[in-house]
């Protein structure tokens, strides 16, 4: 009998650890894919703003970035 008890306990232990981390396991992957998503957007738009500066001083001819791009 203690074979049979065995088998069932372990099958719900199985299925209780099943429908805990599985839901864990999802939320955390889709935190990740949000939260990379989101750095990566922040980056792009940091950098779209570095070029538009850059752009400027360039089309500016400020004689304080001409002189070090020329070195």
């Amino acid at each position: 009998m203690d074979g049979a008890n065995s088998g069932v306990n372990r099958s719900l232990l199985w299925m209780l650890s099943v429908s805990i981390c599985g839901p864990i396991l999802v939320i955390g992957l889709l935190a990740a894919a949000a939260s990379f998503w989101f750095a990566f957007e922040e980056a792009r738009d940091l950098q779209d703003g570095e070029l538009r500066e850059i752009a400027w001083l360039i089309s500016s001819g400020d004689a304080r970035f001409m002189a070090v791009s020329q070195l």
